[in-house]
Protein backbone atom coordinates (compact mmCIF):
# COMPACT_ATOMS: atom_id res chain seq x y z
CA UNK A 1 0.00 0.00 0.00
CA UNK A 2 0.67 3.89 -0.23
CA UNK A 3 1.11 5.86 2.61
CA UNK A 4 2.23 9.21 3.27
CA UNK A 5 5.83 10.83 2.72
CA UNK A 6 6.53 12.98 6.27
CA UNK A 7 7.60 16.66 5.13
CA UNK A 8 10.84 16.00 6.88
CA UNK A 9 11.78 14.14 3.93
CA UNK A 10 11.42 17.22 1.41
CA UNK A 11 13.71 20.29 1.57
CA UNK A 12 14.31 23.59 0.51
CA UNK A 13 16.30 24.06 -2.57
CA UNK A 14 19.09 25.96 -2.31
CA UNK A 15 19.31 26.53 -6.03
CA UNK A 16 17.69 26.74 -9.23
CA UNK A 17 16.32 23.16 -10.55
CA UNK A 18 16.60 22.65 -14.17
CA UNK A 19 13.46 20.12 -15.79
CA UNK A 20 16.09 19.04 -18.42
CA UNK A 21 16.52 15.21 -17.13
CA UNK A 22 19.82 16.03 -16.08
CA UNK A 23 20.52 15.81 -12.70
CA UNK A 24 23.28 17.39 -11.94
CA UNK A 25 22.42 20.37 -9.69
CA UNK A 26 20.73 17.14 -7.45
CA UNK A 27 24.40 16.98 -5.85
CA UNK A 28 22.70 13.36 -5.19
CA UNK A 29 19.69 11.67 -4.46
CA UNK A 30 18.95 10.85 -0.56
CA UNK A 31 16.24 7.69 -1.13
CA UNK A 32 16.96 4.68 -2.71
CA UNK A 33 14.73 1.92 -3.36
CA UNK A 34 15.35 -1.93 -3.69
CA UNK A 35 14.33 -3.99 -6.67
CA UNK A 36 14.05 -6.79 -4.66
CA UNK A 37 11.70 -5.33 -1.92
CA UNK A 38 8.76 -7.11 -0.19
CA UNK A 39 6.61 -5.54 -3.09
CA UNK A 40 8.78 -7.56 -6.25
CA UNK A 41 9.87 -10.55 -3.92
CA UNK A 42 12.97 -12.23 -5.87
CA UNK A 43 11.93 -11.76 -9.40
CA UNK A 44 13.70 -13.77 -11.84
CA UNK A 45 13.82 -11.20 -14.56
CA UNK A 46 16.13 -8.97 -12.29
CA UNK A 47 19.76 -9.52 -12.99
CA UNK A 48 22.69 -7.60 -10.97
CA UNK A 49 22.36 -5.55 -7.86
CA UNK A 50 20.52 -2.92 -9.17
CA UNK A 51 18.42 -3.92 -11.84
CA UNK A 52 15.10 -2.30 -11.82
CA UNK A 53 15.77 -0.14 -8.57
CA UNK A 54 15.89 3.44 -8.28
CA UNK A 55 17.24 6.61 -6.25
CA UNK A 56 15.37 9.75 -5.36
CA UNK A 57 14.39 13.09 -3.92
CA UNK A 58 12.17 15.70 -3.22
CA UNK A 59 12.46 19.44 -3.35
CA UNK A 60 10.65 22.58 -3.44
CA UNK A 61 11.06 26.09 -3.54
CA UNK A 62 8.77 29.22 -3.35
CA UNK A 63 7.03 27.87 -7.06
CA UNK A 64 6.93 24.20 -7.44
CA UNK A 65 7.71 20.25 -5.73
CA UNK A 66 10.39 18.90 -7.67
CA UNK A 67 10.75 15.39 -8.00
CA UNK A 68 14.20 13.82 -9.47
CA UNK A 69 14.78 10.03 -10.01
CA UNK A 70 17.32 7.89 -11.48
CA UNK A 71 16.07 4.39 -12.71
CA UNK A 72 18.74 1.59 -12.85
CA UNK A 73 17.79 -0.79 -15.26
CA UNK A 74 19.53 -3.49 -17.28
CA UNK A 75 17.45 -3.20 -20.79
CA UNK A 76 15.22 -0.19 -21.12
CA UNK A 77 12.81 -0.85 -23.24
CA UNK A 78 11.19 2.36 -24.70
CA UNK A 79 9.76 3.02 -27.82
CA UNK A 80 7.31 6.06 -28.93
CA UNK A 81 5.02 3.61 -30.89
CA UNK A 82 4.03 0.68 -28.44
CA UNK A 83 1.51 1.34 -25.73
CA UNK A 84 2.85 3.14 -22.67
CA UNK A 85 2.09 -0.36 -20.62
CA UNK A 86 4.16 -2.22 -23.48
CA UNK A 87 7.71 -0.51 -21.98
CA UNK A 88 9.60 0.62 -18.62
CA UNK A 89 7.84 3.13 -17.24
CA UNK A 90 7.53 5.32 -13.57
CA UNK A 91 4.93 6.22 -11.95
CA UNK A 92 3.91 8.50 -8.95
CA UNK A 93 0.97 9.11 -6.78
CA UNK A 94 0.88 12.57 -5.35
CA UNK A 95 -1.97 13.07 -2.66
CA UNK A 96 -1.50 16.58 -1.20
CA UNK A 97 -4.74 16.88 0.51
CA UNK A 98 -4.26 17.11 4.46
CA UNK A 99 -3.53 14.19 6.14
CA UNK A 100 -6.70 12.55 7.98
CA UNK A 101 -8.13 12.88 4.45
CA UNK A 102 -5.10 11.03 2.26
CA UNK A 103 -4.38 8.50 4.66
CA UNK A 104 -7.77 7.62 4.28
CA UNK A 105 -8.13 7.21 0.52
CA UNK A 106 -8.87 3.79 -0.99
CA UNK A 107 -7.60 4.91 -4.65
CA UNK A 108 -10.71 6.25 -6.21
CA UNK A 109 -10.86 9.43 -8.23
CA UNK A 110 -7.25 9.74 -9.67
CA UNK A 111 -6.41 13.00 -11.17
CA UNK A 112 -9.32 14.73 -8.78
CA UNK A 113 -8.12 13.60 -5.10
CA UNK A 114 -4.15 12.69 -6.00
CA UNK A 115 -2.03 13.49 -8.50
CA UNK A 116 -1.18 10.19 -10.42
CA UNK A 117 1.67 10.89 -13.07
CA UNK A 118 2.81 7.59 -14.84
CA UNK A 119 5.69 8.07 -17.94
CA UNK A 120 7.72 6.51 -20.32
CA UNK A 121 11.10 8.48 -20.38
CA UNK A 122 11.79 9.58 -24.25
CA UNK A 123 13.22 6.75 -26.49
CA UNK A 124 16.09 9.57 -28.18
CA UNK A 125 17.01 12.55 -28.68
CA UNK A 126 13.91 13.57 -30.79
CA UNK A 127 11.49 11.71 -29.32
CA UNK A 128 9.14 13.01 -26.36
CA UNK A 129 8.11 11.62 -22.93
CA UNK A 130 4.83 9.45 -23.48
CA UNK A 131 2.70 10.68 -20.15
CA UNK A 132 -0.67 8.95 -19.76
CA UNK A 133 -3.69 11.58 -19.75
CA UNK A 134 -0.94 14.27 -19.76
CA UNK A 135 -4.07 16.66 -20.00
CA UNK A 136 -5.03 16.40 -16.89
CA UNK A 137 -1.86 17.41 -15.10
CA UNK A 138 -2.02 20.52 -13.42
CA UNK A 139 -1.29 23.00 -15.51
CA UNK A 140 2.92 24.05 -15.21
CA UNK A 141 3.97 21.11 -15.01
CA UNK A 142 7.24 19.95 -16.64
CA UNK A 143 8.46 16.56 -17.07
CA UNK A 144 12.23 15.49 -18.56
CA UNK A 145 13.90 12.09 -18.82
CA UNK A 146 17.81 11.62 -20.34
CA UNK A 147 18.64 8.02 -21.31
CA UNK A 148 21.74 7.27 -19.46
CA UNK A 149 24.53 4.31 -18.87
CA UNK A 150 22.36 2.61 -16.56
CA UNK A 151 19.25 3.33 -17.25
CA UNK A 152 17.35 6.45 -17.37
CA UNK A 153 16.93 9.51 -15.18
CA UNK A 154 13.83 11.08 -14.49
CA UNK A 155 12.79 15.24 -13.35
CA UNK A 156 9.66 16.61 -12.57
CA UNK A 157 7.85 19.86 -11.34
CA UNK A 158 4.42 20.35 -9.98
CA UNK A 159 3.50 24.20 -9.50
CA UNK A 160 3.10 24.55 -5.51
CA UNK A 161 -0.12 26.55 -6.24
CA UNK A 162 -1.34 22.94 -7.30
CA UNK A 163 -0.37 21.43 -3.45
CA UNK A 164 -1.94 24.63 -1.68
CA UNK A 165 -5.25 23.57 -3.81
CA UNK A 166 -5.13 20.48 -1.88
CA UNK A 167 -5.04 21.66 1.19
Amino acid sequence: GMSPVKKKYCHFSSGKIWIDGVIDEWEGLGYKVNARSPKTGDVHEYFGEYDGSFEFDVMYDLENLYIAMSVWDDQVILDEHRSLWNQDIVRIYLDARPLEISSNGRGENQSEDYLFISLAPAAGKKADVIIYQKERLPQNTNIATKKTLAGFDVEISIPLTYIESKN
